[in-house]
Order: C-alpha cells, then structure tokens, then sequence
C-alpha cells in the first residue's frame, strides 16, 4: 500500500504532511531491519 503512496506524486504532499507516513515510506526506502517491529 505504501508504494501506491510513492506512485502518486499529488499524494506524497499528503505524507508530508503526516509525519507517520513519511518515516514509512523513508523506512521503505532504505529498508532497516526494524521494519518488523513496526509491522508487529
């Protein structure tokens, strides 16, 4: 679902905006082994 995010331009101003979203997709990008922890 985030990559949905990331595909849309209009709709990564919206992440911005979301402080929780943006460390998500930051997290997708590099891809940290604590990515876990926030699934769980």
């Amino acid at each position: 679902k985030i990559r949905d995010y990331l595909s849309s331009g209009r709709d990564y101003k919206t992440i911005g905006r979301r402080p929780f979203y943006k460390m998500a997709t930051l997290l997708t990008y590099f891809g940290p082994p604590d990515y876990r922890l926030l699934d769980s």
